[in-house]
């Protein structure tokens, strides 16, 4: 008796990271699930990119962006070329472990009612300590906590980061990541609101693993992504929260972050920063007065 494997379309989005790129590629070829096809979406990287593929039998597709489109639009790209049963988007700077991607699929073969997969994820430089396992909802409004302890077993997630499989069907009826209102940051945010919202599962599965090459408490930003830093919080109380919990957080919680990224965007800026903590303004007024129909 046969049993159907269903195919997995891996889609990689990557900017300027050649080497972390060539060692995910490397991961997802010594995976030990191989019904997949792999693509990679190059958002308008400033040397195309080229892979390193050994021997590999599958033969990647490469989309490039003519320009910088940032991450929703990608993986919206790279699900629209793709002909897989789920989906697994995974960034460029995760390297995967060899049972990640049949894991996830065991977990999502399990039930019609999960819509989305995700693993846990660890540091790379840090292999045996844990960035991020489940994220929850907060108890103040835009805020998630992101957990790093370990379920012995599946376990619900109120959203999901960096490495996750979605069922397409599911991916396309949702309506796919935001690119308007979330081009990057709290993309997936608003995607799982709107799963949870259906009646749908998202699921974190600890036997699958990644690893993440992200520095600890430090996260590297530029000015285009500093205008989505707060603007997005704001815009994503407006789509899915009620007007009370809006006027806490503008009043209340608001200010004190705007403190804090112009600190941290100081400290962290690869690019101009005054330009950075500039565009972290621009971004704000934009967020408070872009209409956004409630959901």
């Amino acid at each position: 008796m046969s049993i159907d494997v269903p195919l997995v379309s891996v889609i990689i989005t990557t900017r300027n990271r050649h080497d972390d790129l060539n060692k995910c590629v490397e991961s997802i070829f010594n995976s030990d699930f191989s019904s997949f096809e792999l693509i990679v979406v190059d958002d308008a990287s400033d040397t195309p990119v080229k892979l390193t593929l050994g021997k590999n039998s599958v033969k990647p597709l490469i989309v490039r962006n003519d320009k910088r489109s940032l991450l929703s639009y990608s993986r919206n790209i790279g699900s629209s070329v793709s002909r897989g049963k789920y989906l697994f988007f995974v960034d460029d700077d995760n390297v995967i472990s060899t049972d990640c991607i049949s894991n996830l699929v065991k977990v999502m073969d399990s039930s019609t009612s999960i819509s989305v997969t995700s693993p846990v994820a660890y540091f790379l430089k840090q292999p045996d300590l844990i960035w991020t396992s489940i994220i929850s909802k907060g108890k103040f409004p835009s805020s998630y906590v992101i957990n790093s302890y370990n379920s012995p077993k599946p376990i619900s997630t109120d959203s999901f980061h960096n490495a996750f499989m979605i069922r397409a069907d599911y991916f396309n009826s949702i309506g796919r990541f935001d690119e308007v209102l979330f081009p990057v940051h709290f993309s997936e945010t608003d995607f799982a609101v709107r799963t949870r919202k259906k009646g749908l599962k998202l699921i974190n599965v600890p036997q699958a693993k990644v690893w993440h090459n992200i520095s600890k408490g430090n996260l590297n930003v530029d000015s285009t992504r500093a205008f989505y830093t707060l603007r997005n919080r704001i815009l994503l109380l407006k789509k899915h929260s009620t007007r009370a919990e809006l006027f806490l957080y503008l009043i209340g919680i608001l200010p004190l972050q705007s403190i804090f990224y112009v600190i941290h965007h100081s400290n962290y800026s690869t690019d101009n920063k005054l330009k950075t903590i500039f565009k972290l303004f621009m971004g704000i007024i934009d967020g408070l007065s872009r209409p956004v129909s409630r959901q």
